[in-house]
């Protein structure tokens, strides 16, 4: 029986490994010892990523320039109240390195600093393209991946979906969720990753699917302006929204036209118009399920789970374990405000299979219309 109330048979080869592991890990949570390694490392990339997070949220968004800068900002070990500085240093050291290197203790003097920094550098296994990039404007940072173990950082772990142990490799995604994956499947998404990072420092047009979702995450905080200077009302369609629209950067500042469209139909002349309320509804690309007589307020406890989802008939391909799948984006209404460098990303978009974000619109409609008395 497993943590989250369900029950398995397993060959006796699968058992032994799961309770093994368990054990292990039970006993480093009560008692603070070591934990399986390949868990140790998902708690490491996990801390790691909290420490860019908390930085950038001290330097308008962008991630620290380098490892050191990271030592800072790291959060205590959760089973490890306390922890001398020294022991936190392990953080970077590779999975072989953990075992057989001396940590020094740097002595608190700006030259002390400056050697620990030079050390941190020099030691760490983490690897990133987003180092110095703009993290608030990562449009999916729930699958971003943000940092990741090198190539040669690799464990064996335990893989439930193949039933057999297999190498693999850290990471974190941008809101700051550690997690292992093999290294062919991490591979894609850090290429992915980079394509991002690439465009957000040039200022050009975002990955197809990361622009979809970039123009989501628009749209709902433009929506949600429109509310506020509108006595909570959602808006009776997404043409009323372009005067509520702030924060634009890059191309979509140069263009505004294109958060309203997809990749697939934007063309060199319609993203060079300036968008009007009549041009937003004749090229309009993405579905709006608002009602003029509902109040923003009133959709809280509801089945509204979406707001704004991207042309069913037209998905994105997404990568999963190596496999490309569909996915259509949407984006839940936008309820709630950020309070903290961690809730920077919590009305995220997301991005699901045509026939569920199909099912899912039409449950939302229906509540959205119910809620404003319709």
């Amino acid at each position: 029986a497993f943590l989250d109330g369900h029950v398995e048979m397993v060959s006796l080869a699968e058992a032994k490994w799961l309770i093994d592991d368990a054990k292990e890990t039970f006993a480093a949570l009560r008692d603070g010892g070591p934990m399986p390694i390949h868990r140790q490392l998902e708690q490491d990339a996990g801390l790691l990523a909290q420490a860019m997070i908390a930085y950038a949220a001290e330097h308008d968004g962008l991630a620290p320039a380098d490892w050191a800068a990271t030592f800072e900002y790291l959060p205590d070990n959760p089973r490890k109240e306390g922890e001398a500085d020294q022991d936190k240093l392990r953080v970077y050291l590779s999975p072989k390195a953990r075992g057989n290197t001396a940590i020094p203790e740097f002595v608190n003097t700006p030259e002390g600093k400056a050697e620990r920094d030079q050390w941190i550098n020099a030691r760490s296994m983490w690897r990133s393209d987003a180092l110095g990039a703009n993290l608030w404007r990562v449009p999916n940072p729930i699958f971003t991946i943000m940092l990741h173990a090198r190539p040669d950082a690799w464990v064996e772990a335990p893989d439930r979906r193949q039933r057999k142990h297999v190498r693999r490799l850290a990471f974190a995604t941008v809101d700051g969720r550690g997690d292992t994956a093999e290294p062919d499947n991490l591979e894609s998404r850090v290429r992915e990753a980079k394509d991002l990072y690439d465009a957000l420092r040039s200022e050009g047009p975002l990955p197809p699917l990361d622009d979809a979702m970039h123009d989501l995450r628009t749209l709902s905080d433009a929506i949600a302006a429109y509310a506020r200077a509108n006595e909570g009302f959602l808006p009776p369609d997404l043409g009323e929204v372009m005067p509520y629209v702030e924060g634009l950067w890059g191309i979509h500042d140069r263009e505004p036209a294109r958060i309203f469209l997809i990749r697939a139909d934007e063309t060199p002349e319609n993203v060079a118009e300036i968008p009007d309320a009549a041009w937003i509804r004749e090229h309009c690309s993405y579905v709006y399920l608002g009602d003029a007589n509902t109040r923003l307020r009133d959709l809280r406890g509801t089945n509204a789970t979406m707001l704004i989802h991207a042309p069913i008939d037209q998905p994105f391909d997404y990568v999963v374990f190596g496999d490309v799948r569909q996915r259509v984006p949407s984006i839940g209404p936008p309820l709630g405000t950020p309070s903290g460098p961690g809730d920077h990303f919590a009305r995220s978009p997301f991005a699901f299979p045509p026939e569920v974000v199909a099912e899912q619109a039409e449950s939302s409609r229906q509540a959205i219309l119910e809620a404003g008395g319709g």
